[in-house]
């Protein structure tokens, strides 16, 4: 992944920015910024988490625990029940919370989905989000600052769909960021896909991992000292087999 590419996306997207009105609301439909065969950054048509959130149980019957500050307590990621039964993801959530990351997490979760694409004959999808905010709270009432963290995050997962995965990066207006009105934030979605759970889980854990390189690779103070920081160029994984 060369800085010439983050660079180009990072100018597509400011370039896709400036020709929008400055929105004080999510739009009525998201907008796509930028997209290519596996992998797109939008504008959410839905509000962010306000942060802080307290614990509630959702609509469907899930159990969302509440806002817990990583970054400031990295013990508690054993805590975290998303994280329990897959060492990948808990890997991938505490390198954001790094005390060396400029970023770090709002929440997180993954699930599986039944699909059915029978020329390859994939059956399931593993997705996951994690909503992600600059540890420096200032960078968050700047919206293109959240298109500049994108930029080398997408560029990481070139050529996804030839390993059956995707990404989308969702830029999102916050309900309010401890008590601050105006801020954004970056919900990174990830997907991987699979003709049973564990080939899915395979796949996602390929572009979870080349997005861990990626954000240990960002300076602390990015983007303000180098807005398209040199990031690990990973050859891409074999296609799946049979």
């Amino acid at each position: 992944m060369s800085e010439d590419q983050i660079s180009a996306i990072t100018e597509a997207l400011l370039e896709a920015w400036r020709k929008m009105e400055p929105p004080d609301r999510p739009p009525k439909e998201a907008i796509v910024l930028w997209s290519d065969t596996c992998r797109k950054i939008l504008l959410s048509d839905k509000w962010g988490p306000p942060v802080p959130y307290p614990a509630a149980v959702r609509s469907s019957g899930t159990v969302n625990h509440g806002y817990v500050p990583l970054k400031l307590h990295p013990e508690a990621l054993d805590r975290i029940p998303e994280l329990a039964d897959v060492p990948r993801y808990r890997e991938f959530v505490g390198t954001i919370n790094a005390r060396t990351s400029p970023i770090e997490t709002m929440g997180c979760e993954k699930h599986y989905f039944d699909v059915d694409y029978p020329e390859t004959q994939i059956k399931f999808r593993l997705g996951s989000y994690v909503d992600v905010i600059y540890s420096n709270f200032e960078l968050n009432f700047e919206p293109e600052n959240l298109l500049r963290l994108a930029a080398p995050l997408v560029a990481s997962l070139k050529g996804c769909n030839l390993w059956w995965s995707d990404i989308e990066l969702e830029l999102e207006m916050l309900k309010h960021l401890h008590g601050n009105r105006g801020a954004w934030g970056l919900m990174l979605v990830v997907g991987g896909y699979g003709r049973d759970q564990d080939e899915a889980e395979k796949f996602w854990n390929v572009s979870l991992d080349r997005l861990r390189s990626t954000i240990s690779a960002l300076p602390k103070d990015f983007p303000l000292a180098d807005p398209n920081p040199a990031c690990p160029d990973l050859p891409p994984p074999g296609p799946p087999e049979g």
